[in-house]
């Protein structure tokens, strides 16, 4: 399932894999977090005033940028291909690797009392991170739409709750659907492992979600 389909034009294969580098599972708290900072009521993330984009920078450099310097250097070691994680055998360590970063932000935003949501948020991914490293040894399963499943899963659990735009939902599904679409275009997934990502994802994040918060 690693070679790219051969019935794709060049522009076809360059639009499904900037889909897939966009929407990664690890760039998709940061994504998250923008979303709730900016279109949601303030009380929802409870950001000191002035905070927003310092805590912005915070997630996005532990929660993106350090996992996808240690991700680039194992590429440049030949330990693993790609930064997209195509190769089953591959992906365990980087999985891994991602959850810690996962927990530490976590924790950073818990110590300091910044964000309880979004906190939460975290937790419930290390923890999904963590069970699809599991499911990885016996099947390749979607991180990608297992991330997607997660995210519409915590803006369903919060519309339940408190009002929130309609909009993020919908962007949430045609993100999730996009990035399913482009998994299935590069030839990276089965249909089941793509359709299983995201159920997983979205059925674990409602219950543990729900469950700590």
């Amino acid at each position: 399932m690693s070679e790219t389909h051969p019935t794709l034009s060049q522009w076809e294969l360059s639009v499904a894999n900037w889909f897939s580098v966009i929407f990664h599972p690890i760039l998709l708290p940061t994504w998250f977090y923008l979303s709730l900072a900016f279109f949601t009521p303030t009380y929802v993330l409870q950001i000191p005033v002035g905070m927003e984009w310092v805590l912005a920078a915070i997630i996005f450099i532990l929660t993106f940028l350090f996992p996808s310097l240690i991700l680039l250097l194992l590429v440049r070691l030949k330990i693993i291909r790609s930064i997209l994680l195509n190769e089953r055998i591959e992906r365990n360590g980087p999985i891994l690797i991602s959850a810690i970063f996962f927990f530490l932000t976590y924790y950073f935003l818990d110590y300091f009392d910044f964000i309880p949501v979004f906190g939460y948020y975290l937790l419930c991914a290390t923890s999904i991170s963590l069970l699809t490293m599991m499911i990885n040894y016996v099947w390749k399963i979607s991180l990608h739409t297992t991330g997607h499943g997660a995210s519409l899963a915590v803006y369903l659990s919060l519309a339940m709750l408190i009002e929130i735009p309609i909009l993020l939902i919908a962007l949430a599904m045609v993100a999730g659907g996009i990035t399913a679409t482009a998994r299935l275009k590069l030839n990276a997934h089965t249909p089941a492992e793509v359709y299983g990502g995201f159920a997983l994802g979205f059925v674990t994040m409602t219950l543990l979600f729900r469950m700590i918060s």
